[in-house]
């Protein structure tokens, strides 16, 4: 019985055991079919990425053109030396890797005559923070080294030359606040972005700051690709597909005129201060000028951190970035709403005393004796105070306003290259906010002088004197009149954008006009020194007087335009630190007007 039961429970557990081996026996042809079928197409996939490589290539960088045809920036192509180090791992722990690398590196170095400058620690870093950039361990390889790393016996895996292109300006001191400066584009986010797609990338340029910044998209051009066959010791054979070419980016043709702005640059050059130059019928940038500047000729990171904290600033666009409080420069527009306000009239005089009386204080006219009986067009061209105090107070500031607004003060213009400053327009609102008290009467008489709660920047300037000349018309700048595609085909092209119209009539902008014409032609207009240029011009200069931390100086302000006859350019040029818009600003403007007819051989 006892024999019978032992031989049952063998029986059993012989069945078990076969189940159980059955079992296994099943699982394991389910997993080969798995494998085999289910996961081929992922481990085709995987094998693919293992001996198949997409590299990106880079397109040229799209070139900028003067109005004049002067290369303004182009490019230059230099080769490097690099490994791409997931080529290059060796079996084992990492330090195998590292020691090997080292070891082509020094290799390398002795093949073309260099010291060999790769540490681990940039390795290890490099491995780290960038895996498919390439590891640069030589740049600027002359034509004699190339062809020894062409030599190489036998090669190294993974080793590459790699084409950089760099930005050149060909006069790297002129336009720099225009054209801006390019970098490596090397955030985190895109290369990790990058991964998923390319195995290998080189840095990119990137426009950052000035136009190369505004019109990177354009410039920059669309990338291309190689798709590389590789194989298990890091070597490159041959090209998978065809290579997708890169498209180049487009060219920039400015507004400006490269004479222009030369003459500008050199005119300032020892002072603090801008100068900017417009077609009066349709705000095309012709110069724009900011001092001191800088040169874009190898900027790099130090160099810009120097830059940036250099005495004068010069890394700062005062012509579009910095506000000055105007001056004298604004009694035009104050004219103009006065008349429009019927609150002054043609021939209308005033008796200046030499000063008035604006409450408890004096204010001054720039003739301490008085210029006594002065009707309009003597009190534009030889700036009296008292005149515009009296008129300006008489106007209020509701009738100026529009005036204001329709002159471009307190809103950005428009340009194409980054803008910061608005400028501050007369207003009640503005009175609570910058000087945290209600607008007071004496508020409006000081900025019928251009003092007091007013500000404006040095392009705002010579745009409204381009409205003062052509009829009233503030148009949006701009600085790219058209772009055109590696073929040479026009893209895209700029059109004049009219922003405000002067709220005033054609009769009282010639009464404007003639005085300022009269500010250089009379012997006693405060722009008198324009004669020297030649040219016909109308003109306003002005002095703003700045309390800076209870430091008191003079901002010299000079707005002109002309021809008169038929107006074609407008200006407006502000020097910090002056004694006086007729004897600072005035030469300035006089300088510039002469160096530009001389180079343009022509009367602009």
């Amino acid at each position: 019985m006892n024999e019978q039961k032992w031989q049952n429970m063998l029986q059993i557990r012989i069945a078990l055991c076969g189940l159980a081996l059955l079992f296994c026996f099943g699982l394991l042809l389910y997993r080969l079919w798995q494998v085999q079928v289910l996961q081929n197409r992922e481990h085709q996939d995987r094998n693919a990425r293992q001996s198949i490589r997409l590299l990106r290539l880079n397109p040229a960088r799209g070139r900028i053109f003067s109005a004049d045809g002067q290369v303004l920036a182009d490019n230059h192509c230099y080769y490097d030396l690099g490994f791409y180090v997931s080529e290059m791992r060796q079996p084992g722990r990492s330090y195998k890797t590292t020691a090997y690398i080292l070891a082509c590196e020094k290799r390398i170095a002795l093949c073309i005559g260099r010291m060999p400058q790769l540490t681990a620690d940039q390795l290890q870093t490099h491995i780290r923070r960038h895996p498919i950039l390439p590891l640069i361990i030589g740049k600027d390889l002359t034509a004699q080294e190339l062809a020894r790393v062409g030599e190489l016996t036998p090669p190294i895996p993974g080793l590459a030359i790699i084409p950089r292109s760099e930005r050149k300006y060909p006069v790297p001191e002129s336009c720099a606040h225009i054209l801006g400066f390019t970098g490596r584009r090397l955030p985190e986010d895109d290369i990790n972005a990058e991964k998923t797609r390319y195995s290998f990338v080189t840095p990119e340029l990137s426009g950052r700051s000035g136009l190369e910044a505004t019109y990177n998209h354009i410039l920059a051009g669309r990338n291309g690709s190689r798709l590389l066959k590789v194989d298990a010791q890091g070597f490159v054979h041959d090209d998978v597909r065809q290579p997708l070419l890169p498209r180049d980016g487009d060219d920039l043709h400015l507004t400006i005129d490269s004479r222009a702005q030369r003459a500008a640059e050199t005119a300032l050059r020892g002072k603090c201060g801008a100068l900017v130059l417009v077609e009066v019928n349709s705000g095309a940038v012709l110069a724009l000028a900011s001092a001191p500047t800088y040169s874009l000729e190898e900027l790099s990171a130090e160099k810009y951190a120097a830059l940036d904290r250099a005495p004068g600033m010069p890394m700062k666009n005062r012509a579009v970035n910095e506000t000055y409080t105007p001056g004298s420069i604004i009694k035009p527009l104050i004219a103009l709403a006065a008349l429009n306000s019927a609150v002054l009239h043609p021939q209308d005089s005033y008796n200046c005393i030499g000063y008035y009386a604006l409450g408890n204080t004096r204010i001054r006219c720039a003739k301490l004796s008085g210029h006594g009986s002065i009707n309009l067009q003597e009190a534009i061209y030889m700036s009296c105070n008292p005149f515009f105090l009296h008129y300006g107070s008489l106007t209020g500031l509701e009738r100026l306003q529009p005036f204001f607004t329709a002159a471009g003060l307190g809103e950005k213009t428009g340009i194409d290259v980054p803008e910061f400053w608005t400028g501050i327009r007369p207003s009640r609102e503005g009175a609570l906010r910058w000087q945290k008290r209600p607008w007071q009467h004496s508020d409006t008489a000081l900025v019928s002088l251009g003092q007091g709660i007013i500000t404006m920047t040095p392009l705002q300037a010579a745009l409204y004197t381009a409205a003062l000349a052509n009829g009233g018309i503030l148009y949006r700048p701009f600085l790219v009149q058209k772009s055109s595609n590696p073929a040479g085909k026009i893209v895209q092209t700029t059109p004049p954008v009219i922003r405000h119209r002067l709220p005033t009539s054609p009769a009282m902008l010639r009464l404007i006009q003639t005085a300022m014409q009269e500010a250089v032609r009379h012997e006693r207009g405060t722009a008198h020194g324009l004669q020297q240029s030649g040219l016909s011009l109308a003109a306003k200069t002005g002095t703003a007087e700045i309390d800076s931390g209870g430091e008191r100086h003079k901002n010299a302000w000079a707005i002109c335009y002309g021809p008169c006859d038929a107006p074609s350019f407008a200006l407006a040029c502000v020097i910090e630190r002056g004694e006086s818009g007729g004897h600072t600003a005035v030469p300035v403007v006089a300088d510039f007007l002469q160096r530009w007819q001389q180079a343009a051989a022509v009367t602009p």
